[in-house]
């Protein structure tokens, strides 16, 4: 609080950016109400609690000279249908960044986004707006505080789908590129331990998703000239 101030402590720790916890024991405190945070706040402030111990539960990456991307970190565990962790910026995600042609462009998707760094990426260099794709509520709220953060605000859209149905028919089309970086780990009946979460699994040969990008971007989604960049590890 005394580098933040108390709103911004309080707004990070009701929304789990921050943690706390109290004791040797390091008893994790779950402060669901702003009144609980208040009252935190006050005896902290006031030195009579000297056990407490505030920790970050999200990484913060600086990217190219001027931006900075928000994730979760590569170890938060998911659980699933309850929880799952929006991918940190791995050699794929910036092998993407680096390859991408940067072309002037109106508008460009960026499927299967995570932290919308592909598509925050080409709103600083070549587009003037982005639509961000991704079938994870919380990879969306990222993707929007990562846009804001680096003062995309205005400039945005979010679609919560998967690119393996069919798209909203509200969709605007076309687009004049599309990023993806999809899942593609094999994951057979959900044995692969590594695809557990939503940004890994590829389906049983690891192509499920990559095959949908490519057939809806040349049948439905690309402008004539259009680009598509997409990163993914494909077998012989």
């Amino acid at each position: 609080a005394h580098l933040l101030g108390p709103e911004a402590t309080k707004t990070l720790l009701l929304s789990r950016a921050l943690r706390c916890v109290r004791g040797s024991k390091s008893e994790l405190l779950s402060l669901e109400l702003p009144s609980e945070v208040e009252d935190l706040l006050a005896v902290s402030a006031s030195q009579e609690e000297s056990s407490l111990e505030v920790f970050s539960t999200i990484a913060l990456w600086p990217l190219e000279e001027d931006l900075l991307v928000a994730t979760d970190y590569g170890d938060t565990q998911h659980a699933e249908g309850d929880f799952e962790p929006v991918m940190y910026l791995s050699p794929d995600s910036y092998a993407l960044v680096a390859a991408a042609p940067r072309v002037p462009a109106d508008r460009v998707l960026d499927i299967c986004c995570g932290s919308g760094v592909q598509g925050i990426v080409a709103l600083r260099y070549y587009a003037k707006r982005a639509v961000f794709q991704d079938v994870n509520p919380r990879a969306l709220r990222f993707t929007s505080f990562n846009a804001i953060l680096n003062g995309f605000d205005g400039r945005f859209a979010v679609l919560e789908a998967s690119i393996c149905d069919d798209l909203p028919a509200s969709l605007e089309l076309p687009f004049q590129a599309i990023l993806a970086n999809p899942p593609f780990v094999p994951n057979p009946d959900n044995t692969a331990s590594a695809a557990q979460p939503l940004y890994s699994g590829g389906g049983v040969d690891g192509e499920q998703v990559t095959q949908s990008i490519v057939a809806k971007a040349i049948g439905q989604l690309l402008a004539p000239g259009g680009r598509l960049s997409v990163v993914a590890e494909v077998p012989n």
